[in-house]
C-alpha cells in the first residue's frame, strides 16, 4: 500500500509539471526560453563611420538584442569604432544601451550590467584600445576605458533624439571646422570634456553616432 501511495504521488507530480511549459521566477524562466526576445534575427542599422581624418563611410551596425520592458527598451548594438588600427585589430564594439519609452537614454555600458536579483552580465564589449590613440606616438594623450565610463558616457546618458539633433561630432564645431566638417548644433553642456577627449575623437564621434542611430530606431518603433 505504501509503495502504491508513493507511485500515485510521483504520477501526480509528473502530470502537474508536464502541464507547465516553463518554470518561472518573476518574469524570467528558470527552464525553457524567456518570454521575450525570442526572435534571433539581427537587424542591420547603417551609420556614418568617421575616421580621425574626417573621412566618412557608411558602415553596417548590427542590432544584436532588443527587449521591451514596461518603461524602457534594452538593446545591444555592435559597431566598428576605429579603422586606423591594423586590420587584425579591428575588433567590434558591443554597446549595451537602455532607452526609456520617453526617448531618453537610461544607461550605456560596454561591460557589466546588473540583472534582477544578484546576477550580473557582461552585456557589452569594449572593442577599442585602452588607452585610445592620441596625438603622441606613445598614446599618452589617449583615454583609458575607465575614463570613458566615468566621464564621457555620463554625458550621453539622459540625451534624447532631439538633444542630439545636428550634433554629429563631439567637437565645438559650430564655428571651428573638424577636417572641414561642422556640427549644425553647438554642444553647450560638455564643459572641458571636448578638450579632454580631443585625442580620442574617433572613439567619441563613433560612439555618439552609434547612440544616435539606436535612438532613431527606438523613436521609429516605440514612439
Amino acid at each position: 500500500m505504501k509503495k502504491l501511495i508513493i507511485l500515485l504521488a510521483l504520477f501526480t507530480i509528473v502530470l502537474t509539471l508536464s502541464g507547465c511549459e516553463d518554470l518561472c521566477v518573476g518574469s524570467e524562466c528558470v527552464t525553457g526560453e524567456g518570454t521575450g526576445n525570442s526572435n534571433i534575427d539581427t537587424t542591420i542599422i547603417p551609420y556614418m563611420h568617421i575616421n580621425g581624418e574626417g573621412a566618412e563611410v557608411e558602415r553596417e551596425g548590427v542590432l544584436l538584442f532588443e527587449y521591451e520592458s514596461v518603461d524602457f527598451v534594452k538593446y545591444q548594438f555592435s559597431y566598428l569604432s576605429c579603422t586606423c588600427r591594423a586590420a587584425n585589430l579591428n575588433y567590434w564594439q558591443v554597446m549595451y544601451i537602455e532607452i526609456y519609452k520617453t526617448g531618453a537614454v537610461k544607461q550605456i555600458s560596454f561591460g557589466e550590467v546588473d540583472a534582477p536579483g544578484t546576477h550580473k552580465y557582461n552585456a557589452g564589449l569594449w572593442g577599442d584600445s585602452s588607452p585610445t590613440p592620441g596625438p603622441s606616438a606613445d598614446y599618452s594623450d589617449g583615454k583609458y576605458f575607465n575614463e570613458f565610463v566615468e566621464d564621457y558616457i555620463p554625458w550621453l546618458v539622459g540625451k534624447t533624439q532631439a538633444d542630439l539633433e545636428g550634433v554629429n561630432l563631439f567637437k565645438d564645431t559650430s564655428v571651428n571646422s573638424y577636417h572641414g566638417l561642422f556640427n549644425d548644433t553647438e554642444i553647450t553642456d560638455a564643459g572641458d570634456l571636448i578638450d579632454d577627449f580631443a585625442g580620442s575623437s574617433v572613439s567619441t564621434n563613433n560612439m555618439l553616432r552609434a547612440v544616435k542611430v539606436v535612438l532613431d530606431y527606438h523613436e521609429e518603433n516605440y514612439n
